[in-house]
């Protein structure tokens, strides 16, 4: 039987303590109609319009693709616990 909670538990504790900014997610495409479906379903699995930006075109979809190169370093540094990126405004 552990003597306290898992790493994991503890790490969420402290985590969910400093999330003072929601996170944000990225919305790149070139159809408006798609964008505006995109956004629909965001809202239904509980994501705020203030956290949804818009980046233009999928041209720039690269741009916010390229964060998932921080996951490997990041769970590394920080173990499995849960972490977003945020626009800070």
């Amino acid at each position: 039987m552990p003597l306290g909670p898992r790493r994991h538990d503890r790490q969420q504790a402290l985590t969910e303590d400093r999330q003072a900014v929601p996170p944000s997610t990225f919305l790149c495409g070139d159809d408006p109609g798609a964008k505006r479906t995109v956004t629909g379903l965001l809202a239904g699995l509980g994501w705020a319009p203030e956290w949804i930006v818009g980046l233009g075109g999928v041209a720039n979809a690269w741009w916010p693709e390229s964060f998932v190169l921080m996951v490997r370093p990041l769970v590394a540094a920080l173990g499995p616990v849960p972490f977003a990126l945020a626009v800070a405004r």
